[in-house]
């Protein structure tokens, strides 16, 4: 039964080559997504102390997300289109739903490339908050401050 099984995915469409290179960096880019929060969360804080602190921003993303597929899940009925296109679910139902065959090659690549773009702008805005908190010196540094130091450097700059 389970020789059968595997000699007819192709029949069934599970595990296409296009599925699993999608659902392969759908992961990867997956991880990525989430440290670059983590980056930024570590990227305002100056001390241990604030770090741990500001990766509640973090924490929040990655347990409201887990939430939202989990009673998808438990709802019994397919997964909303959606999940599969929002960065913070679709790394979490993107590489089982392409694999299995419940979304479509299209709606995959829409949600890879949205995670992608998504992700460079993430690991971009990290690298400039580090940038411009390392020149930073002073009082304790929120995400609304950073945020307003950003936005007037980016007023600056052009």
């Amino acid at each position: 039964m389970v020789v059968t099984f595997f000699n007819n995915f192709d029949t069934m469409g599970l595990f296409r080559p296009v599925s699993v290179v999608i659902a392969i960096l759908t992961l990867l880019f997956g991880i990525i997504f989430y440290s670059s929060i983590a980056t930024i969360c570590g990227a305002i804080s100056s001390t241990k102390e604030e770090a741990a602190s500001n990766q509640g921003l973090f924490i929040m993303v990655l347990i409201v997300s887990f939430y939202f597929v989990l009673f998808a899940g438990l709802k019994g009925e397919d997964v909303a289109t959606w999940m599969y296109i929002v960065p913070c679910t679709s790394a979490m139902v993107l590489p089982a739903g392409v694999c299995s065959g419940t979304v479509s090659t299209a709606i995959a690549a829409i949600g890879l490339l949205v995670m992608i773009i998504t992700t460079v702008m993430l690991v971009i805005l990290a690298g400039k908050l580090y940038t411009m908190m390392a020149l930073y010196k002073g009082n304790k540094v929120n995400i609304s401050k950073a945020m307003k130091m950003l936005m007037a450097s980016g007023k600056s700059a052009g």
